[in-house]
């Protein structure tokens, strides 16, 4: 019970430092805001910020002052990644893990979806995991979800549908996906 009191707790926090201004409200928070928990952490993507937020059990007071601020991958090069989603296993383990999907807009023509999976440890210590579906195109329908083992990835948009090994870091996609029925 105490755990879930201090869950709480820490939601509020992400939420009220969040600052709403126009330019954000309209730019950035089109599609809400970007949260994912278990009992090992609290993950907040800022697509303002270009940062992952992460706060790491013990969920306790003495412990909230220090939440890792990992930048995205590919903003010390210029490229611009837009998160969509984000989630995290339910299976907890001693690094988190963390799995969002977006699109990046590097300058090119058009912006083109991709998945990504991030591993921190306490240290706050990163390994990026990227997959750029460049042959496709923006999506507004592109969703996904972590099997209950924390294995896989699962992921459809209105133009493809894959799965992503998180271990191995391959990638099974359908490009067929959009048959005629959807």
């Amino acid at each position: 019970m105490l755990l879930q009191q201090l869950l709480v707790l820490i939601l509020t926090q992400f939420v009220l430092s969040y600052k709403f201004t126009d330019d954000n409200w309209n730019s950035f928070d089109a599609y809400g805001v970007q949260l994912a928990t278990n009992d090992g952490v609290v993950v907040q993507a800022r697509n303002n910020d270009a940062q992952f937020v992460l706060q790491f059990a013990p969920f306790n007071p003495s412990n909230l002052s220090s939440p890792c601020q990992i930048d995205y991958p590919g903003l010390a090069t210029g490229d611009m990644n837009f998160i969509y989603s984000i989630d995290v296993p339910k299976v907890v383990s001693y690094d988190a893990s963390v799995v969002f999907i977006g699109e990046n807009t590097d300058n090119s023509s058009s912006p083109y979806p991709f998945i990504g999976h991030l591993l921190v440890n306490s240290s706050c210590e990163t390994t990026y995991n990227m997959y750029y579906f460049t042959s496709f195109g923006h999506d507004e329908f592109f969703v996904h979800s972590i099997d209950p083992s924390g294995q896989i990835a699962y992921g459809f948009s209105s133009q493809f549908a894959f799965s992503y090994d998180l271990q191995t870091h391959s990638i099974n996609y359908l490009a067929q996906w959009p048959f005629a029925n959807f």
